[in-house]
């Protein structure tokens, strides 16, 4: 269902029946098939599965959504939205996708938008947690 690349591997996997409360802040892909009750920021890609749910805001470089997002999804490359999907929030990105059946509720920005460098400085100590 969600596709993969040999340079994006998902390598933070948040499980079906797994609950996390909490800010995540990652350098690698994430899938999120339970529930995360929090921000997500990475330098990697974000997989919402279609049983998964964020409640919070989304940062990464690809944001491929099957189930739903109650936040604000910034992506520096794509957000695509599937026919499962649901999110209520706004998104930034430079690419948008919505397939049909998917719903969003929001405002979309399309503009560049750099994520990395900002998730990079909290990783070195130079940014606020």
């Amino acid at each position: 269902m969600l596709k993969k690349t040999k340079t994006n591997e998902v390598q933070t996997f948040i499980g079906p029946n797994c609950v996390v409360e909490g800010k995540i802040q990652d350098l690698s892909s994430i899938q999120v098939d339970g529930k995360v009750t929090g921000d997500i920021n990475t330098e990697g890609d974000v997989y919402v599965g279609k049983y998964g749910f964020i409640q919070g805001n989304v940062q990464g470089k690809n944001v491929y959504v099957y189930g739903k997002i109650d936040g604000n999804v910034t992506a520096e490359e794509r957000v695509e939205l599937y026919e499962s999907s649901r999110v209520e929030g706004d998104l930034k990105t430079t690419r948008l996708i919505v397939h049909e059946g998917a719903f969003f509720r929001g405002t979309s920005y399309m503009e560049d938008v750099q994520v990395a460098s900002s998730v990079e400085k909290i990783f070195r100590g130079d940014g606020e947690r």
